[in-house]
């Protein structure tokens, strides 16, 4: 029987595998056996691509057999490296979001992750909890484990609503304010040392803002020299002008050392930034709101080609609001730009947008091929997403950009192989997505021992110490295997044994 005639019941056999292989619902990882013998999940996944992480998979233990529903294939792996997070949950995918791996460190039960990023390795891994004051988590081997660390010994109040690292980990910045929501002040922080400490540079705006809830976002350039941070903030003028929006940038040219702040721009609610990896090219989106009977509100994009020193409308997706009865785009929560600066997108929400008497207008993914020199296309986009990673480069079987979006409600992930022109669903993970770090990175599986790979014991005064690999190709003293050992108190120690 042709896999495509089974039904969702039914179990599957080696011939139906091979039948789904060659009706181009899965992809063969090796040579097929044949015959009518039923398959178990760990059969599955030796012969064919399948998203171990569908929930029903998941559920099945090695040895069981799977039907058909159990079963979703992927037909072209796209080796992109990605992280999310999912209400209690972190995760990682090295195949563009086909499957993804739980953070197994990241297992506090009681903080719900509201952000997260990473290297371009899989190595050094930040999380952020937008509820947890002055602290943010931090992995140096993969998401094993995380560490708490304290995000700053001197600002008093620190709740991060933004982290972002530079390709090799190495600069982390985290964006925040200084009380959960209402009255507060703009703060950063930046880590030169992998996470181990934020001492490295910091800044701290002396004005009291009523701050957006989600006001503060960053990024940073590939080898972490730039970074620009966005902050928002309601005004009141007063009688008889409406309260609007307004926003800011905050930026460094040298590595977070020291920091300038940008004049207010009225109107516009600055919702991300993105940086390529020179920090030469640089991607704003915002939420707009121009108040008053024949005021606009809606969508903008702005770029700027010259590291942030100028910049340019690029998108407007605007509407009197007493013509539409309420309706508009909203909440242009990503951007994102590849590693050139070549490609840029955006997506928005429009989340709780409808009005009295109508749903929310479609949302839209926007993008730019040409450095964001030109007017950008869109398309329709999802409901509910909660963002989107973009890859860094272009690779076999991509067009024009890789993109990877989650949908929050779904706890589904979709694909874009071809610029955001058409996207594929793959569900994913049983939590609802809250958040994907908007850069997805070109992966290469590293030769390095992974960290905590026990490589041999030396000596140590005249102890025997377990050497380990740190995972980028160098060792660390680990745990006394052997106190006061014989062969280095008396073998002269220090030595390799």
């Amino acid at each position: 029987m042709a896999y495509s005639d089974l039904n969702q019941n039914q179990t599957v056999s080696f011939n139906n595998l091979q039948s789904g292989v060659s009706q181009g619902i899965f992809t063969a990882k090796t040579s097929i056996p044949s015959g009518t013998r039923q398959v178990t999940k760990a059969q599955v996944n030796t012969y064919v691509n399948v998203n171990t992480s569908l929930p029903s998979f998941l559920a099945k233990s090695s040895n069981q057999l799977v039907t058909k529903q159990d079963l979703s294939g992927i037909t072209s792996t796209s080796p992109y490296l990605m992280y999310g997070v999912a209400s209690y949950k972190g995760y990682k995918s090295l195949d563009g979001g086909s499957t993804w791996s739980e953070l197994t460190g990241l297992t506090i039960y009681d903080l719900d992750w509201t952000g997260i990023a990473g290297d371009s390795t899989g190595t050094y891994i930040a999380a952020i909890c937008k509820t947890q004051n002055n602290q943010v988590y931090i992995s140096n081997n993969g998401g094993s484990t995380f560490t708490p660390t304290t995000i700053s010994t001197i600002l008093i109040g620190f709740y991060p609503r933004g982290v972002t690292m530079s390709n090799n980990g190495q600069y982390i910045s985290i964006a925040g304010i200084t009380t959960p929501y209402g009255n507060s002040n703009a703060r950063i922080a930046v880590s030169n040392n992998y996470g181990v400490s934020f001492e490295a540079g910091s800044y701290t705006d002396g004005t009291t803002y009523d701050m957006y809830y989600h006001s503060g976002k960053v990024s940073v350039s590939g080898n972490g020299q730039y970074m620009t941070a966005i902050f928002s903030y309601s005004v009141d003028p007063g009688f008889p002008n409406s309260r609007r929006p307004w926003s800011f940038r905050v930026y460094s040219t040298n590595y977070g050392s020291s920091w300038i702040k940008s004049g207010g721009s009225e109107f516009t609610e600055f919702k991300d930034i993105a940086l390529d990896d020179s920090g030469q090219n640089q991607f704003i989106t915002a939420d707009w709101e121009k108040p008053g009977f024949l005021g606009t509100q809606g969508i903008k994009a702005f770029v700027s080609n010259n590291y942030g020193s100028t910049w340019t409308e690029r998108y407007s997706n605007t509407t009197q609001w007493i013509s539409t009865g309420g309706r508009r785009q909203r909440n242009f929560h990503t951007a994102s730009v590849s590693s050139s600066g070549q490609v840029m997108i955006g997506v928005n929400n429009n989340y709780y947008e409808a009005g009295p008497d109508s749903e929310a207008l479609p949302p839209k993914v926007i993008t730019n091929f040409n450095y964001g020199q030109s007017s950008f296309a869109s398309t329709e986009g999802y409901y509910n997403n909660m963002g989107a990673a973009l890859g860094n480069v272009v690779t076999t079987g991509v067009t024009n950009g890789y993109i990877g979006m989650m949908i929050n409600n779904l706890g589904q992930f979709n694909y874009s192989v071809n610029g955001g022109t058409s996207f594929t669903p793959k569900s994913s993970v049983v939590y609802p997505w809250a958040h994907i770090y908007r850069k997805a990175f070109l992966y290469t599986p590293s030769s390095n021992p992974v960290y905590g790979t026990y490589l041999y014991s030396e000596c140590g005064a005249c102890d025997l110490y377990a050497v380990r690999a740190d995972g980028n190709g160098g060792t660390y003293f680990a745990e006394v295997i052997q106190y006061n050992s014989e062969s280095c108190c008396f073998g002269g120690g220090g030595g390799e044994v």
